[in-house]
């Protein structure tokens, strides 16, 4: 990555490495460099639309149910939605 010369850190230094380092020194969590995938996207708008379906059709509905008929896995639906 090209630092612009009016950017207070020397030009050698790795932006993505310097980053990291000085959000763990505020302690902060390690921020996401990674855009959300097109795939996820569409798993969680599908997991939300038949979630929506199904807990209006019965609210004791499963989360495993939910995640078969959206056709994603269980881990899929939890790595979106860790709580009911």
């Amino acid at each position: 990555m090209a630092v612009p010369e009016s950017y207070p850190v020397p030009r050698d230094v790795d932006l993505k490495t310097r980053a990291a380092e000085l959000i763990r020194e505020e302690g902060r969590a390690e921020p996401r460099t990674v855009a959300t995938r097109a795939d996820a996207v569409l798993n969680r708008e599908r997991i939300l639309a038949v979630a929506y379906a199904a807990f209006a059709d019965d609210p004791r509905v499963s989360l495993n149910a939910i995640a078969k008929l959206a056709d994603v896995g269980a881990g899929t639906l939890y790595r979106h939605f860790p709580s009911r």
